[in-house]
């Protein structure tokens, strides 16, 4: 998500700057840019990606001159890191470059832009050839560059360098290449990644379950799942995430194994984390271990519940605050229906702080209703009405029945009468006595 903070500007004489507390503060972000001594930076246009965090877009002219000032447009640049640096995108530059007015993006083609000139369009795209170029290159901040245009070009010749940039020296490059290989997502690059799960780097181990987990790599449920029990640090927080995003029933079974865990242990905290990432697909496997003979269990399954936060886990959450035998188990119940915030819980939350025997559990209802808040009490019982008024209306049903015999035999009794009785006459009579 962009972040409001952040501000760019392009200038006239000196490239782009940045503001990162929304304009108190400014800084120059334009290297790569052409700025020189002798020369400025006109940019004539600047966009952000509003799908790729940091990715920025300008097109520019370079200015020579004092008393006569001559510009040339000078093409195209791309920033993937917030504009602390620039690199050109393939396509027209000087002298074939057109003066651009601004820039059009194409979101089915990562990092592709069109700009637009006084003789139309000019289309520009990454620079595949150098960024495979840059990945040999000396400096690990190229090769991490290089890799991260690959990736968000989603270029699929890359997938063989990338592998070998897995496992380069520098963790900035192999964590680019992971992510890379991730945002690619070639099937043939699945099975080297599921070798270098065992490889005996720590830093290759995780990149590669960064990349299977981006990929949605059924084949790597198993193995991560073996990450997340035995490894330790880095390995558990990695591989959790990387099941998360997996998320199907077999990832989401591998989640749920810590939730046997006692205490908050690391892989347990995890666990969570991509439990929530998961959303709707976790609640039925979670729900079902809120019936667990272990309370303990049965806890962390309602705990983790609260933090999936999806409406569905709210009726079998309220019924277990009303009947679990269990009085933490029920805490946990009612902080997980405060963490939902859905005004349907309403009614056993009241419930439960006026009623229930445990002061913790009480305690726990209270501040489950204050996230609420009121309106969601007046939410609740204007939804509830038909619910709470139908005992009532049942019991007036034998009153409907007598009041429709009353009319039929009314009804009857006037059409027999017609012959012997007006009814107007005895109206009258009534109304004059």
């Amino acid at each position: 998500m962009p972040d409001a903070r952040q501000v760019y500007i392009g200038t006239e004489t000196a490239g782009v700057y940045r503001s990162l507390d929304a304009g108190q503060s400014w800084q120059p972000a334009r290297e790569g840019l052409g700025l020189a001594a002798g020369q400025m930076v006109k940019v004539t246009a600047l966009r952000a990606d509003p799908e790729r965090p940091g990715v920025l877009y300008a097109t520019v002219d370079h200015v020579l001159g004092s008393t006569q000032v001559h510009a040339s447009a000078a093409g195209a640049f791309v920033s993937l890191d917030g504009g602390a640096s620039w690199q050109p995108l393939a396509g027209p530059s000087f002298p074939e470059a057109q003066h651009a007015s601004s820039l059009v993006l194409l979101p089915a083609s990562p990092l592709h832009v069109h700009a637009v000139t006084a003789g139309g369009l000019q289309a520009y795209a990454p620079d595949v050839a150098a960024a495979l170029a840059a990945l040999e290159s000396p400096e690990p901040a190229g090769r991490a560059a290089a890799a991260q245009l690959l990736g968000l070009a989603r270029t699929e010749e890359a997938a063989g360098p990338l592998l070998a940039a897995l496992t380069d020296a520098d963790p900035a490059v192999s964590l680019a290449a992971a992510r890379a290989l991730g945002q690619i997502a070639d099937p043939a690059t699945a099975g080297p990644l599921l070798v270098a799960l065992k490889h005996p780097s720590l830093q290759v181990r995780t990149g590669a379950a960064r990349a299977l987990g981006m990929m949605g790599a059924d084949a790597a449920v198993e193995p991560l799942r073996a990450m997340l029990l035995a490894g330790e640090g880095q390995e558990v927080a990695v591989a959790a995430e990387a099941l998360g995003q997996i998320g199907s029933p077999a990832a989401v079974e591998a989640l749920l194994v810590p939730l046997s865990d006692l205490s908050m242990t690391p892989r347990r905290h995890a666990a969570l984390g991509a439990l929530e990432t998961v959303g709707q697909p976790a609640v039925d496997p979670l729900v079902e271990r809120l019936d667990s003979d272990s309370s303990h269990i049965r806890r962390n399954a309602a705990e983790a519940l609260g933090w999936v936060g999806e409406l569905s886990a709210v009726e079998p959450l309220a019924y277990a605050l009303k009947h679990d035998r269990d009085a933490e188990m029920r805490a946990r119940s009612a902080w997980a229906l405060g963490q939902i915030g859905d005004p349907a819980a309403h009614n056993a939350l009241l419930r439960a702080s006026e009623d229930d025997t445990a002061l913790r559990v009480r305690e726990q209802a209270s501040q489950a209703l204050a996230q609420l808040g009121e309106g969601a009490g007046q939410r609740a019982r204007a939804a509830g009405w038909p619910r709470n008024w139908a005992p009532a209306l049942n019991r007036l049903q034998p009153l409907r029945w007598l009041f429709l015999i009353s009319s039929l035999a009314g009804a009857a009794w006037l059409a027999l009468g017609q012959g012997r009785l007006s009814p107007l006459p005895l109206l009258r009579r009534i109304t004059n006595s």
